[in-house]
């Protein structure tokens, strides 16, 4: 299958499912692809569209998303911001990963773009939910790492075991099985302890009271006891 099938195969999945977003991406993409072959064929040297072609095609398409993220997060326009980052996923998602210093600056920006964004909007979950599926490493520990931002409770733990099954690195594999675990129920005796109520501290003052020894009565002689029972001398009058 060519890239520009996958394309259009994608394309049609996405009007099945009715993804919004999807379905825009993909017609600008295949808009763009049509504008390539008429410009291949009209050309001097004439050729068909073949996927080294549609490959640069996407790369420029990729360099116009991270150059609009870039302006729309030092504006803080998170809601340009969230398009241009979906589109920006979408369209990576078709290239192999890259380890020039090109890619990097724009894994960068990507990254610096997300922690803008407004972490309750279900769109940037299911945007950070696909960034940690990324092929690309740093992308993936970026969004691993807003997991238990976005995510609570059943969920958070689900999710975290679904990326759990399919993730590779070493060190996200520890923060994943972490984070797929309820500490309280399956946790060690150290972490159980932290959900424990604290213990209300006791004043010096209070413990004096309770630990301060109770003196005994001073039994009392023959001499007292007459003493008590002797009348004052001002009944006797």
């Amino acid at each position: 299958m060519t890239l520009r099938e996958k394309i259009e195969s994608n394309y049609k999945s996405s009007l099945k499912s009715k993804n919004k977003m999807e379905i825009s991406t993909y017609r600008l993409i295949l808009s763009s692809i049509k504008d390539l072959d008429i410009l291949n064929r009209s050309g001097a040297d004439k050729k068909e569209t073949d996927d080294g072609d549609v490959k640069k095609l996407l790369k420029k398409m990729i360099k116009q998303r991270v150059e609009s993220i870039e302006i729309y997060t030092k504006n803080d326009r998170k809601d340009l911001l969230e398009v241009e980052q979906n589109e920006f996923d979408l369209l990576s998602s078709f290239l192999p990963q890259q380890l020039n210093d090109e890619d990097t600056k724009v894994r960068n920006s990507v990254i610096r773009a997300m922690k803008k964004l407004d972490m309750q909007s279900p769109r940037v979950t299911d945007m950070i939910l696909r960034g940690a599926r990324s092929k690309d490493l740093n992308l993936r520990k970026a969004c691993i790492d807003q997991l238990s931002i976005i995510l609570t409770g059943d969920r958070l733990r689900e999710s975290a075991a679904e990326l759990l099954r399919q993730e590779t690195d070493p060190a996200l594999r520890k923060r994943l099985a972490a984070l797929s675990i309820d500490l309280e129920l399956d946790g060690t005796e150290t972490e159980k302890n932290r959900f424990l109520a604290p213990v209300e501290k006791v004043d010096d003052e209070d413990i004096q009271e309770f630990t301060m020894p109770i003196k005994p009565d001073k039994p009392k002689g023959e001499h007292d006891k007459q003493k008590a029972s002797r009348p004052k001398p001002e009944d006797l009058r």
